[in-house]
Order: structure tokens, then sequence, then C-alpha cells
């Protein structure tokens, strides 16, 4: 959530698959250029994914800037697959 360019994601793309959500539709651009599957939305939002599908979820830097941080983190936990 909130990748940016996918700078801190790259390294990943290399062994799994990566999937992002991005606001600024430039920087889910670049990150696409590197091979992570960038969607652009807010994540104040309901999220693009099925739920329970990701094993991992990066949330880093947004939550301190979106007006409902809870609902943030609930969507994120949502996307996780249970008994991780």
């Amino acid at each position: 959530m909130g990748c940016d360019t996918g700078k801190d994601l790259w390294h990943l793309v290399r062994d799994h698959h990566v999937s992002a959500v991005e606001l600024a539709e430039l920087g889910a651009e670049i990150a696409g250029r590197q091979g992570i599957e960038a969607h652009v939305a807010t994540v104040t939002d309901r999220h693009p994914f099925t739920d329970g599908v990701f094993d991992i979820v990066v949330v880093e830097n947004i939550v301190e800037h979106v007006a409902d941080p809870v609902f943030a983190l609930e969507e994120a936990a949502a996307v996780m697959k249970t008994g991780r």
C-alpha cells in the first residue's frame, strides 16, 4: 500500500509476484516498469484485490497521512491469507 515508484519492493519481483496500490499514476507507472502489478487507487477506498490472497502486505509511510488509518489497516488485513 502506497508503493510510490516501487523503490522498496523491486527486489521482491525476482522471486515473487508483487501487487501494489499507489495514489499517483506516475508512481504506479514507474513501479509497473519494474515488474510490479501497480494499481492506481487510494488506501481510503476498498482495495482492488480479492480477500485472503496475499502472504505479505507492506504498509509503508501512509498511515499517518490518511483520515481513517483504521480502515486502511483493516483493508490491508482483509487481503492477507489467514493462519500466517
